[in-house]
């Protein structure tokens, strides 16, 4: 009867701590879209671009998909260096995720 008990208490801490573990809209998503916003605006000072070169660079010239925030954030020096910050493939497409507010999987230039 205990073990039921204790079981029930995870099951509940487990639903409470979901927001914060969530691979959509986790926490460390949004900590990590954070870094990257932080990231590219560097990226954007330091070789004197425009938030349309910017968005052209991710996107290819077209919209941004998952793939191509990824592979441009795996490439990114300026993500790189913070050091304090480690990160994974899954990571950036969940902070893909919360950047694709209309989940059809591409974030445009007005988003």
């Amino acid at each position: 009867r205990e073990v039921e008990r204790l079981e029930a208490c995870l099951q509940k801490a487990i639903r409470a701590a979901e927001p914060l573990i969530s691979e959509k809209n986790g926490f460390f998503a949004g900590v990590l879209l954070s870094h990257s916003i932080a990231a590219a605006r560097l990226h954007m000072e330091n070789n004197a671009m425009t938030p349309r070169a910017l968005f052209e660079e991710i996107g290819a010239k077209g919209p941004i998909t998952a793939p191509k925030f990824v592979a441009f954030m795996d490439q990114l020096r300026e993500l790189a260096e913070q050091r304090d910050l480690t990160w994974c493939q899954d990571h950036l497409r969940a902070s893909f995720a919360l950047m694709d507010t209309r989940g059809n999987g591409e974030v445009n230039e007005e988003e």
